[in-house]
């Protein structure tokens, strides 16, 4: 037989069998969309079977190993395509997912900072490795982490929003601020920045700013409750006789969505108490913590609020 006649048989043959593994992995992913999982598993094995140095269907029958926390088969599965394809950066992703599922973040990490030198402007990987760094509880690495990234990537918006997190809960409010308006100059209708925006903003007593701010989260999304409730609090702290009553109704609001909410009651008490309405404030207050929050600092707070409502409503202030 001439050459090229085996060398078209050869191609067909090839094609053929690259037409049926990725038919085999396109009924597995369908499989696992209808939850069918013992046929999507099967599905997958099969399509890696007929192509076995295809590192996307060894990585997708890996990632089906992973959902089902068969670690060591995922492992095996992984190691195979980067065997394939040492620079397949979101092999290296898979290894730190599976090492995180398996709670072992400093590994994760280490794979994931290989990553970075394979593909440095992969800037999913770097946002791996905030979750990592945060889930380990290393603020500081994390901000470094996000630090290259706005150096390389101003404009990459996760960064500037997950910085600002970090920074509030650091409690630099004003940096945070900046960076929750960057995230939002960037993405305007990013979800619950504006939320993120007026606690900063509360935080700095930018009162008026931060009305503004939950507002804004408010009309982005109508059953933002905490930001409904938050901005009731606004309210209850301004003191303003107007502003209390619509207070009040945004306090029930909040509450219509969630009423077993310890947080949003001390909400609605405090409007009552700023009202002069003591004995209301009281009976609200009381139910809170006959809730029995399992927050001791909110435990706490409830019980000043208590102390400070009956004072009130025996006339000693």
């Amino acid at each position: 037989m001439k050459f090229w006649r085996v060398a078209a048989i050869v191609l067909l043959i090839t094609g053929c069998t690259q037409r049926a593994a990725y038919h085999r992995l396109s009924v597995a992913i369908l499989n696992e969309r209808h939850r069918e999982t013992d046929e999507a598993l099967y599905a997958f094995q099969v399509a890696a079977d007929l192509l076995p140095e295809d590192p996307y269907i060894r990585r997708q029958l890996g990632l089906a190993f992973l959902r089902r926390g068969l670690y060591e088969e995922a492992r095996m599965e992984f190691e195979s395509v980067l065997a394939l394809e040492p620079a397949y950066v979101d092999a290296y992703r898979d290894m730190a997912a599976l090492h995180r599922a398996q709670r072992m973040p400093d590994v994760a990490i280490a794979w994931l900072e290989q990553a970075t030198r394979f593909v440095p402007d992969y800037v999913a990987v770097y946002e791996d490795l905030v979750d990592l760094h945060l889930l380990s509880d290393r603020p500081e690495e994390a901000m470094r982490v996000m630090a290259t990234v706005l150096e390389g990537w101003p404009e990459t918006v996760w960064a500037h929003y997950r910085m600002g997190h970090l920074q509030h809960h650091l409690k630099a409010y004003e940096l945070a601020e900046a960076s929750f308006r960057r995230s939002l100059e960037l993405q305007p209708e990013l979800d619950h920045a504006q939320a993120f925006l007026g606690n900063s903003l509360y935080e700095q007593e930018k009162f008026e700013e931060a009305i503004e701010a939950y507002q804004a989260a408010i009309d982005q999304d109508p059953r933002d409750h905490r930001s409904i409730n938050n901005l009731a609090w606004v309210y209850a702290v301004l003191g303003d006789q107007n502003q209390l009553d619509e207070g009040i109704r945004l306090s029930r609001r909040s509450l219509h969505m969630d009423p077993e909410s310890a947080t949003y009651l001390d909400t609605l008490a405090e409007l009552y108490y700023r009202k002069s309405q003591f004995t209301k404030a009281v009976e609200i207050i009381r139910y809170a913590i006959s809730l029995g929050s399992g927050n001791p600092s909110l435990r706490e707070h409830l019980a000043k609020q208590l102390k400070k409502f009956m004072a009130a409503d025996r006339g000693k202030v």
